[in-house]
């Protein structure tokens, strides 16, 4: 009985041990320019997992957690030439340093032709017509016709001071300036 316990107990300490064990690997290194400065920000990215990571300030990064197997690692940042690595080997328990460094590459696009044309206008013209029909008046928050006009661009209506009597305010007393004229001019 006593050699039974023994034979169980050594094989629950070692399915134990299996189950702790790692299974996963960890990729770290740092991201430099071609002068040996960090790169912060620059994205580090295996796509098969779809995981990546953000490169800090010293253009560290860690990848935590990778299974174990056979990948390609890709570094880019903007205004630098992607870089990938193929055949990156995570193994368990250890960690696979990769650093690397990414040249400077011109960001180049195709011209653009912008064509446009300006409405013919006439030059003499001092006023801006604007006809509202009736709906759209009919339609707008509005208590009375100074308030309409008050809605209009350069339009600016001054309310009238509460006069003798109080919490009492006189409609119809308003003084309206037009495009920053002022009353009388």
């Amino acid at each position: 009985m006593k050699k039974l316990y023994h034979i169980i107990l050594i094989f629950s300490v070692s399915m134990l041990s299996l189950v702790l064990a790692g299974t996963d690997g960890t990729v770290r290194g740092k991201v430099t320019d071609t002068d040996g400065n960090p790169l912060p920000g620059a994205q580090i990215f295996i796509k098969e997992l779809q995981l990546g990571a953000i490169a800090g300030s010293d253009g560290s990064y860690i990848l935590l957690n990778i299974p174990v197997g056979t990948y390609a690692v890709t570094v880019s940042m903007m205004g630098y030439r992607k870089e990938t690595r193929k055949n990156v080997h995570v193994i368990m328990d250890q960690t696979v340093w990769l650093n690397f460094t990414l040249p400077i590459a011109a960001v180049e696009g195709e011209a653009v032709e912008v064509i446009a044309d300006r409405p013919i206008m006439d030059p003499g013209a001092t006023a801006k017509k604007i006809t509202v029909s009736d709906e759209a008046i009919a339609a707008l928050p509005i208590r009375d016709v100074s308030e309409l006009y008050s809605l209009q661009s350069g339009v600016v209506q001054v309310r009238s001071r509460k006069q003798a009597i109080p919490d009492h305010e006189e409609r119809g007393l308003e003084e309206v300036h037009v495009r920053g004229g002022r009353s009388g001019e």
